[in-house]
């Protein structure tokens, strides 16, 4: 009979936050956010025995993706934990009620590249604000049009 899985979501190892259970791979496999900003799986098992605690990041030899003082990376970050960290305070608005983000934008360097720079200024956007995070449903937008955007 198999063990049973124990729940890591909001659970913190090194600078790994348990985001989801991602499926299984001779144990429980955990969705995790790096304080890089990097979304990584890891094993339950490695989780808690410490030898994994963080996407790789913490390897000096690593290259990185340049953006984690921007306010893109800002933002990008905001948004997965907004609708991934059942801890946040705005989660329950966002990820509790089913909004989700496209794959592809788990990763920083793809949500810039269909994003780019965020202006000053402005934030992200849902233009159809019960809709997911997604290239064709998101923009930059000022305060004031963020405004006139709200759900019913």
């Amino acid at each position: 009979m198999p063990m049973p899985v124990k729940k890591l979501e909001g659970k913190k190892f090194g600078l790994l936050l348990v985001i989801q259970r991602a499926g299984s791979r001779n144990g429980a496999l955990w969705m995790c956010l790096c304080e890089c900003g990097r979304v990584t799986r890891a094993m339950g098992s490695a989780l808690r025995n410490g030898s994994v605690a963080s996407c790789g990041c913490a390897n000096p030899r690593r290259l990185t993706h340049g953006l984690s003082q921007t306010a893109t990376y800002s933002t990008w970050h905001n948004m997965i934990r907004r609708c991934m960290d059942p801890t946040h305070d705005s989660y329950s608005n966002y990820g509790g009620r089913g909004i989700s983000i496209d794959t592809g934008w788990m990763d920083i360097i793809q949500f810039y590249a269909d994003m780019g720079d965020r202006p000053f200024g402005h934030s992200i956007d849902r233009i159809d604000p019960n809709g997911n995070y997604t290239k064709a449903n998101c923009r930059w937008a000022t305060p004031s049009e963020q405004q006139r955007n709200k759900r019913l």
